[in-house]
């Protein structure tokens, strides 16, 4: 999660489309707690990195504040023997 230097917050994670598709998450809201609208759909940012179970897990604001640039992964399939990559994505705030 970060505070954004106009008091707005922006959190990251995952969030279900369906049962057995996880996709990573942004949300941005106010400093009212309102989800602010103009951000993706109704102030979440869905991201389908190419996995059954993808997230993000750390952000950083740029030092202009117009920007972050969030961190997370493609997750695999536990049972696919495969490796979660690693994806980095920037989002204008």
């Amino acid at each position: 999660m970060a505070v954004l230097p106009d008091g707005r917050i922006l959190a990251v994670g995952s969030g279900k489309m369906t049962a057995a598709n996880i996709d990573a998450m942004a949300t941005l809201w106010s400093k009212d707690g309102k989800a602010e609208s103009a951000f993706g759909t109704s102030g979440r940012v869905l991201s389908d990195l190419g996995g059954p179970a993808d997230a993000w897990f750390g952000v950083a604001v740029s030092p202009d504040g117009k920007s972050v640039v969030v961190g997370g992964y493609k997750g695999t399939d536990a049972n696919s023997g495969g490796n979660d990559d690693a994806v980095l994505a920037k989002f204008s705030i």
